[in-house]
């Protein structure tokens, strides 16, 4: 069985036409069941080294959850091809980002993921800072897609 750990970045609500907010991305990490206890230690090692800090989104939950049953049960109305979703058996799952270190790793990647982005549409400016995000992009990230694309609304 494999897990799947999703994060959004750049929610901007029902505006979504924010110039500060030109990407809204959601990302999903996907382990396999006997890897979670790895990713587990490793993240708990790095947060003892460095301090990680994730964060929580209380408001998207209960909006989420009843998308999904509706996804399930009618399928969904949006995006080029709409389908009913029927290969996801459970629901959502919430927890506390501090306390798992898998959501914990997809909050960082779900971070670099938009911010690289915005680098790279000009609207973050370049500098070490951008530097240090495009090399944890390229040397972490980026090898392990399995899957990445862009849906422009409209």
């Amino acid at each position: 069985m494999r897990f799947a750990y999703m994060d959004e970045a750049g929610n901007t609500g029902r505006k979504l036409d924010d110039a500060k907010q030109p990407v809204h991305l959601i990302l999903s990490v996907v382990i396999d069941e006997e890897k979670i206890p790895l990713v587990h230690e490793h993240i708990r090692k790095m947060g003892r080294r460095h301090c990680v800090v994730a964060d929580e989104a209380k408001e998207v939950e209960d909006t989420a959850l009843r998308d999904l049953a509706n996804y399930q049960e009618v399928g969904t109305s949006w995006g080029w091809n709409p389908e009913q979703i029927d290969h996801i058996v459970d629901t959502i799952h919430f927890v506390p980002s501090h306390s798992n270190g898998a959501i914990q790793l997809t909050d960082c990647a779900t971070y670099i993921a938009a911010r690289v982005r915005k680098i790279r549409a000009g609207t973050v400016p370049s500098g070490r800072s951008a530097q240090a995000i495009e090399e944890l992009w390229e040397t972490r990230i980026d090898p392990h897609i399995w899957h990445d694309s862009v849906w422009h609304p409209g």
